[in-house]
């Protein structure tokens, strides 16, 4: 595995990431692309061209000291697939990040609701931007994220108002698009953790999940992620002969890490393997909550990958979903 040890693999993949939206603005200011948009939010992809758009939650008011994490529908679905072929986003302060979704749950274009995670269902992530730093994450180089047709764009939009005062929070997400071509790699996203859970009160917690893949996996790139109480995460797998090895071992977690994960990379052409049933293991440590009990998502557990998979992929509390989770009854 290519570790991540000193911020390099983050900065070069940044570089190429910047270079990509450089070139692609250049085609742009040629007229060799636009903003194909429709009075309904929806995007018109009539050209196999890569065109750019701009999405912009709505603003919400944030109240002093709040955590709080919405989905706002920000886009009407396509009737044809598209790829998404580069992201960017940025938030004003207080932001912590933004996730952009797909998802057959069709709203109202700016349509803001409290987050839960129920949410997740029927949802595929495309990638985001963490907090006010800017920094992005979406397909990786030589890859797309492809957004089925009938699925509207729904971002997760994180704020952490840590003030006296009362704020307004904002988000928005550029994306390059094209139309999707057979030719196109698809890459997709591997979430592990807990579907709901609760910190505190006392002075240490610990909370700890499973996953047995069901199929292959091929990670390009991964991390953990936790917030401030953090104070330790570590995800190992069990192979199929008994054998364990680290995957991310955070020990001791960085708080710095939550806005902007130390991300692990792999190269494009030897992935990390993960056979079917490897057993994934999630362990987040968390410390004392001041004998307050905290749950989603003032901290969260998770492990992230992207993966070289057709279907984006779940796996809460050990079910494991293709497509679509929904662990509603």
């Amino acid at each position: 595995m290519r570790k991540n040890t000193n911020g390099c693999a983050v900065l070069a993949a940044q570089r190429r990431q910047r270079h990509v939206w450089a070139a692609i603005a250049a085609a742009c200011t040629a007229g060799a692309c636009g903003d194909n948009l429709v009075d309904d939010g929806s995007i018109d992809v009539d050209r196999p061209v890569l065109e750019h758009r701009e999405l912009r939650p709505p603003p919400v008011n944030l109240e002093a000291g709040a955590s709080v994490l919405f989905a706002q529908w920000v886009a009407a679905p396509s009737d044809r697939d598209i790829d998404i072929v580069a992201i960017e986003g940025w938030q004003s302060p207080a932001g912590h990040h933004v996730t952009l979704y797909s998802t057959n749950n069709v709203q109202p274009v700016g349509t803001t609701k409290l987050f839960d995670p129920t949410d997740a269902a029927s949802s595929r992530v495309i990638g985001g931007t963490l907090g006010t730093n800017g920094t992005s994450y979406g397909p990786p180089e030589g890859f797309v994220v492809r957004v089925p047709a009938g699925h509207a764009l729904v971002s997760s939009s994180h704020y952490i108002n840590a003030t006296d005062e009362a704020v307004v929070g904002e988000s928005k997400v550029d994306l390059m698009i094209s139309e999707a071509d057979p030719s196109h790699r698809v890459a997709n996203w591997l979430q592990v953790g807990p579907l709901f859970m609760t910190v505190g009160p006392g002075d240490t917690t610990v909370i700890e999940t499973r996953c047995t893949l069901p199929v292959d996996m091929r990670l390009f790139r991964y991390a953990n992620h936790v917030h401030d109480l953090g104070t330790k995460v570590e995800t190992w797998i069990t192979r199929k002969d008994g054998s364990t090895a680290d995957i991310k071992a955070d020990r001791p977690w960085n708080p710095e890490w939550a806005a902007a994960p130390n991300w692990d990379d792999e190269p494009s052409d030897a992935p990390l393997e993960l056979p079917a049933g490897t057993v994934v293991h999630v362990r987040c440590t968390y410390g004392p909550t001041g004998g307050r009990t905290i749950g989603f998502p003032e901290e969260m557990c998770e492990f992230l990958s992207v993966v070289d998979h057709p279907k984006a992929v779940w796996c809460l509390d050990g079910i494991w979903g293709e497509d679509s989770f929904d662990p509603r009854p």
